[in-house]
């Protein structure tokens, strides 16, 4: 059995050899010197090309559905987002980017709808993950931005084209998503969610964005998501209502697709800014007690 002291020796022996060939009882100090400072020159000279190699590299080809799913992290111990690349994306161009939210804190459930849409459209899509015991609402700003701005550094994402998108309370922090980073969040895709007590009551509440409504008659929150497009109309948000008869759910992938085309046909016209816009407070607009739940109630995504 080699013990650790021997492969301690053997490498020592090693190393001697490489740097002093043919002198393995002797130090040989001055030619063992040059060839220490020639070895570390190369180690340096070799480092830019290592960290090269560890760079993300995208998938090639044409979009489909064989894109690429990665679990990343951000600069917070907290910090953990899945990002999914359909084929075809590069680094030398910027995309559109979903930043998907859900009830439970968990990637690969929004994915399973948003996929198409971001295959079809090309739009990089990034889930941040809430792996502990829940949080209460508002509890997860800091993690949510580490998320956001480390994606927009690793991966080719257009930082003035991302979009919210959740279900139920992932709804509702799509939402918060466009108030807390109104200079990326450029609107929100909201399935059967609605906006929290406390964005309603926001006199700094932004203007001039983007809303996507996937609603169910049958949902209970239908009446108050009403409420909500009215809400963001006296902010001069453009939005768009799609209906679908499927309750308090997710909204099939089709409709998602739907949606991500419609915030695209909106992002070609001219009249389309990614500035932050903010209200000033002249709507007549009351919402009603129903959509104003307790700011302390439990939410997280």
């Amino acid at each position: 059995m080699v013990t650790n002291q021997q492969s301690i020796n053997k490498s020592g022996r090693i190393w001697q050899a490489l740097l002093c060939p043919g002198a393995q009882a002797s130090l040989c100090p001055g030619a063992q010197a040059s060839r220490l400072l020639i070895a570390l020159f190369l180690l340096l000279l070799g480092l830019p090309q290592l960290a090269q190699a560890q760079q993300w590299a995208p998938p090639q080809g044409a979009p489909g559905a064989n894109g690429r799913t990665i679990t990343a992290h951000g600069t917070r111990r907290d910090t953990t987002y899945l990002v999914y690349l359909p084929d075809g994306i590069n680094n030398q161009q910027k995309y559109p980017c979903l930043v998907a939210l859900t009830p439970n804190g968990r990637g690969e459930r929004p994915l399973q709808f948003m996929k198409a849409a971001c295959d079809k459209y090309h739009w990089i899509f990034i889930a941040p993950e809430e792996l502990g015991p829940p949080l209460p609402f508002l509890a997860l700003d800091n993690m949510m931005q580490d998320a956001i701005n480390s994606a927009i550094r690793e991966y080719p994402i257009d930082p003035g084209k991302m979009f919210a998108a959740g279900y139920s309370g992932g709804a509702m922090e799509a939402h918060h998503l466009s108030v807390l980073c109104p200079d990326k969040i450029q609107g929100v895709i909201a399935n059967c969610g609605i906006i929290h007590g406390a964005g309603l009551q926001d006199p700094t509440y932004p203007s001039g964005k983007l809303a996507v409504f996937l609603a169910s008659p049958t949902d209970g929150r239908y009446i108050q998501m009403k409420e909500n497009v009215e809400f963001l109309k006296a902010r001069n948000w453009n939005t768009t209502w799609i209906e679908w008869p499927g309750g308090h759910k997710w909204a099939p992938p089709e409709l998602y697709a739907q949606a991500v085309g419609w915030l695209n046909q909106q992002m070609s016209n001219p009249s389309f800014s990614s500035a932050p816009h903010h209200f000033s407070p002249s709507s007549s607009f009351t919402p009603s007690s129903s959509s104003t739940p307790s700011s302390s109630s439990s939410g997280g995504f």
